[in-house]
């Protein structure tokens, strides 16, 4: 059995033990060996050196990306990739004397090197997409088209990189990220795709007029008329509905929360503060706010109500002539109508309230031409026409004083004719049924004059009257004076109207306006002064009315005015 020992015999060049004997091998080549060794060893340092290149290579080119930074439009962000490109740097340098004094594993040191690389390539990303991102912002903001969402976005996006407020930190693997104010850290990945995220408000008009668009014609005939209303027709309450919840539903509900936001709800990111009329919103998985399914369904009613506003709008509802009453009936109830009017102004004729008074008046004058007086005394009331005498109606029958209901039943006639009995209730019921409860009751009660109580007047040729871009003039100054609290009216406002009032009573001898705390005074030829009151409360219309009447009672004689009475019962 051959032995289990190797060995050399230095007397030869060959081996004895456990291979055969007469075995012949080849001598151990030193020179060989040597040489291999010499190679891989070049070889290793090669490859080191090869891995230092690429490592300063790598190194080179992250700082040539530091060095080439192109700044934009926004100066903080640019100030805030300055500041973050230093960072880097220091600790590039760092990382790389922690390498040549052998106190970092290389392998180490080429993975945190490719991270923060990574983590540069996606931070030139995001400040240069955010130049561009904030110029377009700044437009839509500027245009309009910007939802609440979309601006939030932007003002976080804008902490986030506000070198004031935030910085660049870099964890310890190589990570970049930004550090806002309250400490967050926003990765590079997420802070690309959210200023990327701007998304606009929802077009509630348009989107609203498109469905409306899609609906047809529904028409159904009334006694007087013809209407044309498609909200009339079965099916279009299920057609707006699916509509609607369609628009609600869509995506992650940003449709929803702008319709709600156009109408003054609010957002936060706190969920303590997400009461009422404020909606939470949250980041998603790629960073892009989203709104809270919990807190936005909330409030789906008022985005129903919203919408189904919206569709009301651009649906026309048309009325035409036609239908089943025949014309004879229509000309009754245009009579009815008309002459309905008259009963109502006779009412107020009888008012203690001057203003309604001298509108009623004015009214009348204006439709009946044949009219050309008012006259009161303390025996009663009379209507003048021109070519025919007419009729004091006494305020009492003997010993019994006579209610408005019963004044008017004969004032009426004087001015509109005979009427019978059926037209005179039909037009009696529909004016009583605007009267409020005591009203209603002081029409059928004895007539109760104040001491004040006046209507006479006279129609004159040469009327004095206030053109009707003097009436729309004061009529919107007065608007925006009632917008002023009563105690602060004093000022320019007021006097305007004076002067608007002035520059049209030039040709009127003797007749100006002045202000006096919150009323008006009108001045006249003979040195006496009315007070016209507040005009806010007249309103444009009765305050040049109320001029108007002063300047043709000044010029015209007018019958003593006289009576008495129980005050004024709140009739009219």
């Amino acid at each position: 059995m051959a032995s289990n020992k190797t060995y050399y015999n230095r007397g030869g060049n060959r081996f004895t033990g456990m291979f055969d004997s007469g075995e012949q091998f080849v001598p151990v080549d030193w020179a060989q060996i040597t040489g291999d060794i010499v190679d891989k060893l070049q070889n290793i340092q090669s490859e080191k050196q090869k891995k230092r290149d690429d490592i300063q290579t790598k190194t080179d080119e992250l700082l040539t990306d530091l060095r080439d930074y192109q700044s934009g439009g926004n100066n903080t962000f640019n100030g805030y990739v300055l500041d973050g490109s230093k960072q880097v740097k220091d600790y590039m340098l760092m990382q790389n004397k922690l390498l040549k004094q052998g106190r970092l594993d290389p392998n180490s040191y080429t993975r945190s090197q490719q991270l923060l690389q990574d983590d540069w390539n996606s931070f030139q990303t995001a400040a240069k997409n955010f130049n561009t991102d904030y110029e377009e912002a700044m437009k839509a903001a500027s245009a309009g088209d910007a939802s609440k969402l979309a601006m939030l976005s932007l003002d976080e996006m804008t902490k986030a990189t506000d070198i004031q407020k935030s910085r660049l930190v870099i964890n310890t693997d190589g990570r970049l990220y930004s550090q806002t104010g309250n400490g967050k850290l926003v990765g590079f990945t997420n802070m690309n795709a959210r200023q990327k995220d701007f998304p606009k408000d929802y077009k509630i008009i348009e989107g609203t007029k498109a469905f409306a668009s899609t609906l047809g014609k529904y028409q159904k005939v009334y006694p007087n008329m013809t209407i044309e209303d498609i909200t009339k027709q079965p099916a279009f309450t299920t057609a707006r509905d699916t509509f609607i919840e369609g628009v609600l539903n869509q995506g992650t509900g940003r449709d929803f929360l702008s319709i709600l936001t156009q109408s003054g709800y609010e957002l936060t990111q706190n969920p303590d503060e997400a009461t009422g009329d404020t909606i939470l919103v949250k980041a998603d998985s790629n960073g892009m706010l989203q709104p809270d399914k919990e807190s936005l369904e909330k409030h789906r009613g008022r985005a129903k109500e919203i919408l189904q506003e919206a569709i009301s709008v651009q649906l026309d509802m048309k009325q035409t002539a036609g239908g089943t009453e025949t014309p004879s009936v229509k000309a009754s109830k245009s009579k009815i109508d008309k002459i309905g009017n008259v009963y109502g102004y006779l009412g107020d004729v009888l008012s203690n309230n001057k203003v309604k008074r001298n509108r009623a008046k004015q009214f009348l004058f204006q439709n009946y031409p044949e009219i050309t007086a008012f006259e009161s005394d303390a025996d009663g009331i009379r209507i003048k026409l021109a070519g025919s005498p007419t009729q004091k109606i006494t305020w009492q029958d003997e010993d019994s004083i006579k209610s408005p209901e019963q004044i008017i039943d004969r004032l009426l006639p004087i001015i509109t004719g005979q009427l019978d009995a059926d037209e005179l209730a039909k037009i009696k019921s529909k004016y009583t049924n605007t009267l409020d409860e005591t009203a209603r009751a002081n029409f059928k009660r004895q007539f109760g004059r104040n001491d004040d109580y006046d209507i006479n007047e006279q129609r004159t040729s040469d009327d004095f009257a206030f053109s009707d871009e003097v009436l729309t003039t004061v009529s919107e100054s007065l608007t925006e004076l009632g917008k002023i609290e009563p105690g602060a009216r004093e000022g320019s406002v007021q006097n305007a109207v004076a002067r608007s009032i002035n520059d049209a009573l030039i040709r009127e001898g003797g007749f100006s306006v002045e202000v006096s705390g919150e009323n008006l005074i009108l001045k006249l030829p003979n040195n006496t002064t009315v007070n016209l009151g507040d005009p806010v409360q007249a309103g444009g219309a009765g305050l040049l009315k109320a001029i108007q009447d002063e300047i043709k009672r000044s010029k015209t004689a007018k019958p003593a005015a006289s009576g008495g009475g129980s005050g004024d019962q709140g009739f009219g």
